[in-house]
């Protein structure tokens, strides 16, 4: 099991001119052999907390391979990884070439390249 910090952008309010506060927000992901794929917890801006969440990737690999956390139990399940046996098995290999299929069948001739 691959435990490694990954992040997203989340709209945190509106700042006083009316415009969108967008942060960075990192969390853990889980990726085992087949891929497979947990997400837990945020655990801290990604620009302002560097070392800090350096520090929980540490803690979870240690939690994990020293006093058995079970992620699958403790954490949320999320999209297999591209590519991965776990994203042929789930499916999302059949779904994904659907939409290809359907953003060719439905996109204007000048957006086709």
């Amino acid at each position: 099991m691959r435990i490694e910090a990954v992040s997203d952008l989340v709209e945190e309010g509106i700042t006083e001119d009316g415009e969108k506060i967008i942060r960075e927000v990192s969390y853990l992901m889980a990726t085992d052999s087949s891929g497979y794929r947990w997400v837990g917890k945020p655990v801290g801006y990604t620009r302002e907390d560097p070392e800090y969440i350096a520090k929980q990737v540490e803690i979870a690999e240690r939690a994990y391979q020293y006093h058995g956390f079970d992620v699958t139990a403790e954490w949320t399940p999320w999209f297999p990884m591209y590519g991965s046996d776990a994203y042929v098995e789930s499916g999302q290999e059949a779904a994904y070439a659907y939409m290809e299929r359907k953003d060719e069948r439905y996109a204007p001739a000048s957006m086709m390249f």
